[in-house]
């Protein structure tokens, strides 16, 4: 039985809650006894039994549904659980990894058993709210509607449209939507360099290679190619937004110098 309060916090969304009992329910299902296990749960986490077991697997699936939907209700912070499950349901770790992303975590293996670690650190959350802040502050807004939706599609598994809307999000910022033109006009005006040296990658190199991922592994995949995962929207979802600061901050260098701009929309 746990008795004390994790400083860590879990709050699941109704959608997430559904999930994890999925994944829950395949773990006691595949069991060769799973009642063992459900008992194990409700006296770990102090849920008193309110279903007679049988051998019926809509049985096992009300029970955990009981388990899931008490912490739920009476806790509200679903940390706890997540510590307990993502070691002892290895095979299903990226299925919990899925969910946990979304709120913050990921899995890690210590050595000795998987547990959960915060996606950020303190002093990067710090700088990453403070880009978001700038983007919020300086960007079109059909730029930040693109990367709400970003995020919204992230949380709602659509991997390939939360990376569609990050490459959107960086057309955004141009007049016509040709993201290789306005690299050029920024080179143009010597505020990046993109020299397209193989062996020395430079900014314009990095800026053109960050939309062609938004683009090749989202919308504009090849046929017949896998979907995004959700390390790889999460990534377009961490390297979109400071492209954009990025590129917002050289636009305002222009602006200083009372440039006329004919790509981008600032």
């Amino acid at each position: 039985m746990i008795n004390h309060m994790s400083e860590n916090k879990i709050k699941l969304k109704g959608p997430d809650v559904d999930e994890l009992c999925e994944i829950v329910l395949d773990y006691v299902v595949q069991m060769r006894d799973g009642w063992p296990e459900i008992r194990s749960m409700r006296t770990r986490f102090d849920i008193d039994w309110d279903s007679t077991p049988d051998m019926y697997d809509h049985t096992f699936k009300r029970s955990v549904q009981d388990v899931i939907y008490s912490i739920g209700s009476e806790k509200s912070d679903f940390y706890d659980f997540f510590s307990y499950m993502v070691d002892k349901d290895r095979p299903n770790s990226s299925r919990y990894d899925s969910i946990l992303k979304k709120y913050g975590y990921t899995i890690e293996d210590n050595g000795e058993k998987y547990i959960l670690v915060p996606l950020t650190g303190e002093t990067f959350q710090m700088e990453i709210e403070q880009l978001q802040g700038y983007v919020e502050n300086n960007a079109p807004q059909k730029t930040l509607d693109h990367l709400k939706e970003a995020k919204e599609k992230f949380a709602q598994n659509d991997f390939d449209g939360c990376l569609s809307e990050c490459r959107m999000a960086l057309e955004s910022l141009t007049k016509n939507g040709n993201f290789a033109r306005g690299i050029t006009e920024l080179v143009s005006f010597g505020l990046i360099t993109d020299n397209n040296d193989p062996s020395r990658k430079d900014d314009g190199w990095l800026l053109k290679a960050i939309y062609g991922y938004d683009s090749t592994i989202g919308s504009h995949s090849s046929a017949g190619a896998q979907s995004a995962t959700s390390d790889q929207a999460l990534m377009g979802l961490l390297i979109t937004p400071s492209t954009i600061r990025f590129i917002l901050k050289k636009l305002q260098e222009l602006k200083k110098q009372n440039q006329t701009l004919q790509e981008w929309q600032i």
